[in-house]
């Protein structure tokens, strides 16, 4: 009796901490896989959020070359107008090129305000500003000229070596300026391609290592309970070897039979 209690004692004892360490050993590992899947999230979060960031300065950079080109495509169109006004005397173009040159002023401004944060564009912008209002200047005082004075006078005015100073200035401006607008915008594009590769990388990398912990506390849990049915098994087969067996007893029958010869040779 002894025995069997200390016995039974032992099994709930290496029970009750096979619960314990199984409860302790998926906490550990349900948790490490919790912090890793979350880890991930945040990674990819930062992949997105940097992706993001990196697109909006590629569509940024594509702006400023676009506003690039509208300049000089409105200086140009403000130079053609004045030229088919000095041709055919017509009012339109007149008007034509001087909302032409309202629109590369406002270009100006517009190219001003997207290259804030770049301080070598703003100074190729000081040096437009300081060269385009002249050329402005000249496209009007030869529709003027036309006005007042005449074909010879318009011409004289457009040919002058500073408006053909003024043009080649501005344009070595523009092309320094886009050039250096394309050169971000290779950097950048390949910052934006790698951002974009590395976030599904991150999220499904962080997924496997969480699914691997979490397949690893299952596993241990499996063998800890395999380890617990053995010794359940081992436990119940020492009870059953420390209990004690009864006696054998030969039938009742059997010994009336074996002494009743003897009664009878008795009488006789």
């Amino acid at each position: 009796m002894h025995h069997n209690r200390n016995t039974g004692e032992a099994t709930t004892r290496a029970k009750s901490e096979f619960r314990s360490n199984m409860t302790y050993e998926l906490r550990i590992g349900f948790a490490v896989a919790l912090v890793l899947v979350a880890g991930a999230g945040l990674v990819s979060r930062r992949a997105v959020v940097t992706q993001n960031e990196q697109s909006h300065l590629v569509s940024h950079t594509h702006e400023v070359i676009q506003q690039l080109d509208a300049i000089v495509a409105d200086m140009y169109a403000a130079e053609d107008f004045e030229r088919g006004y000095i041709l055919d005397l017509k009012e339109q173009w007149a008007v034509a090129s001087d909302s032409a040159a309202d629109r590369v002023r406002a270009d100006l401004v517009a190219l001003r305000g997207l290259t804030a944060d770049d301080i070598a564009q703003q100074r190729r912008i000081d040096s437009l500003e300081a060269r385009v209002p002249r050329r402005l200047e000249l496209i009007h005082a030869g529709v003027v000229a036309r006005r007042v004075a005449g074909v010879d006078s318009a011409n004289a005015i457009r040919h002058t070596l500073v408006g053909q100073m003024h043009i080649r200035e501005t344009r070595a401006i523009v092309d320094r300026m886009r050039a250096e607008e394309f050169t971000l915008l290779r950097t950048r594009g390949l910052e934006a391609d790698a951002a974009a590769t590395r976030a599904p990388v991150l999220v499904t990398l962080g997924a496997l290592i969480a699914f691997g912990l979490v397949l690893l506390a299952i596993l241990r849990v499996q063998r800890e309970l395999a380890a617990r049915r053995r010794a359940e098994d081992s436990a119940q087969a020492s009870r059953m070897d420390a209990e004690p067996r009864p006696a054998r007893t030969r039938p009742t029958w059997t010994r009336n039979v074996r002494t009743a010869p003897r009664a009878s040779s008795s009488r006789t």
